[in-house]
């Protein structure tokens, strides 16, 4: 059964306004709470809200939400604006118990225009006595569905457990690197990955930037001119997600998107825990030698094959797919589109990552529920083990092949909520039309000898043949 939720939308200053756009790199004051005035928008369902005087954490005044019934979780929103410009969130905050109860936890959302959640971020601690929070945005985690933090139009704090959630002198934090005051800074990413004094070893490369401990450094360049390859593979990947998708292009940072290139298995799972702890969570990467999360991804260097391998080319298009397109590595709605595109791009770089002749024998046996090809609406309704990442390749090898814009029109679709028989319906076709299709297209395309001689799995792509 769910829990009760007391939602309570403030509206005591509207960001967009004048006034608070003249302060848009300064500290806004949302709500003091120091009189009736700051209660005259507020509205409740399922509890109520009240001001109560007294000795508060700034000035005499706070607002208490209670919940009906009580124990359930309490939730307060505050109308938001373009809050890029800024730094994050402070406030006091308390919550009141019943006798015996266990600690209450607090979460905080940013949401946007539909109330979907954009962003999200949770407290480790409970909540005993006042507490006072700064948040800052660059450590909040994706919610819902990707966005920026100028879409964002509510915030919300919820104190789950509680009889009541209190709060007092909810302010926005002045922000310091202008309109990127709210992401990640790609310098603390790299610190990240270097902890300690020395400074990061950093390498910029088309979009993305490199960056590891300074030890490592040296041994990137071996065997000579690995680096030198890799930055070539990587280099044009933005140009060509950019042509192929362009429907669904959508930024949410024009900043670079950080590889972490970490010298042991040790130091990739501390890299986790770190950025973990900054989020809040637990990152538990997969055994392998990459990972990507969000828009950024780590990759275990091996001395032996240098750092030209199909591991980073893979990692690195999943966090580009996530920057550019909005579609979330390991997200069960985007998990079969982001896989196709990385490996397809893998395979194009990398073609010795899969046998060629598997194509023929795969494509002849067709699509069998125990068989290497799975029926699509099993693949794309779940999560994707590895055992399907040469079927989702081939998959974007058909749309890029033989039906343009679908690829954008996916994707674009997916990260908007859309289920993908819907965005197929649009497109005249249906997951069955587009099984047999593509199933049709493979057997023409692998089923010959001369198919495997030309020695590729999919055309190279223009933005690496000129």
């Amino acid at each position: 059964m769910a829990r009760p939720r007391l939602a309570a939308t403030l509206l005591a200053l509207l960001l967009a306004g004048p006034a608070a756009r003249a302060q848009d790199e300064g500290e806004v004051l949302l709500a003091g709470f120091e009189d009736a005035a700051d209660l005259a928008t507020v509205t409740a369902t399922g509890g109520a809200l009240a001001l109560e005087r007294g000795r508060a954490p700034e000035g005499e005044g706070w607002l208490v939400a209670t919940a009906t019934p009580p124990g359930g979780a309490v939730a307060v929103r505050f109308a938001a604006g373009d809050l890029a410009r800024h730094d994050g969130l402070a406030f006091h905050v308390r919550a009141r118990l019943a006798d015996g109860a266990r600690p209450a936890r607090l979460r905080l959302r940013a949401l946007d225009a539909q109330g979907v959640e954009l962003f999200q971020r949770r407290l480790s601690d409970a909540l005993r006595g006042w507490s006072q929070r700064r948040e800052p945005f660059a450590h909040w985690r994706w919610g819902d569905r990707v966005g920026r933090w100028a879409d964002v139009r509510a915030l919300e704090v919820e104190a789950t457990g509680a009889v009541a959630l209190e709060l007092d002198h909810v302010r926005l934090l002045p922000g310091a690197r202008g309109e990127r005051s709210a992401l990640p800074d790609p310098a603390w990413l790299a610190q990240l990955a270097s902890p300690g004094d020395a400074a990061p070893w950093t390498h910029d490369v088309g979009p993305f930037r490199l960056v590891g401990p300074p030890t490592l450094a040296p041994a990137l360049s071996s065997p000579a001119g690995a680096l030198e390859r890799a930055a070539a593979r990587l280099t044009p990947l933005a140009a060509w997600l950019d042509r192929v998708a362009p429907e669904a292009l959508r930024p949410i940072d024009d900043g670079p998107v950080v590889v972490a290139i970490l010298p042991d298995a040790a130091a990739y799972g501390a890299f986790f825990a770190r950025l973990g702890a900054a989020w809040r969570v637990v990152i538990a990467p997969p055994r392998g030698a990459g990972y990507a999360v969000q828009d950024l991804c780590a990759i275990v260097h091996d001395t032996a094959q240098g750092l030209d391998r199909p591991v980073i080319a893979h990692e690195a298009t999943h966090a580009l797919v996530a920057r550019r397109l909005r579609l979330v590595p390991g997200d069960p709605r985007h998990a079969w589109l982001q896989e196709g595109l990385a490996n397809y791009i893998q395979l194009c770089l990398h073609p010795e990552s899969f046998e060629l002749r598997a194509w023929r024998r795969a494509f002849i046996a067709g699509v069998k529920d125990d068989g290497l090809f799975r029926p699509l609406r099993a693949v794309v309704d779940g999560g994707v083990s590895p055992e399907r990442y040469a079927q989702l390749a081939s998959l974007v090898g058909f749309l890029l092949a033989e039906r343009p814009g679908w690829v954008g029109a996916l994707a674009r679709g997916l990260a908007d909520r859309e289920p993908v028989a819907d965005v197929l319906a649009r497109l005249g076709s249906s997951l069955e039309q587009l099984e047999a299709d593509w199933v049709a297209w493979g057997r023409a395309t692998y089923g010959t000898p001369a198919a495997i001689e030309a020695g590729r799995h999919f055309p190279l792509p223009r933005e690496w043949a000129e």
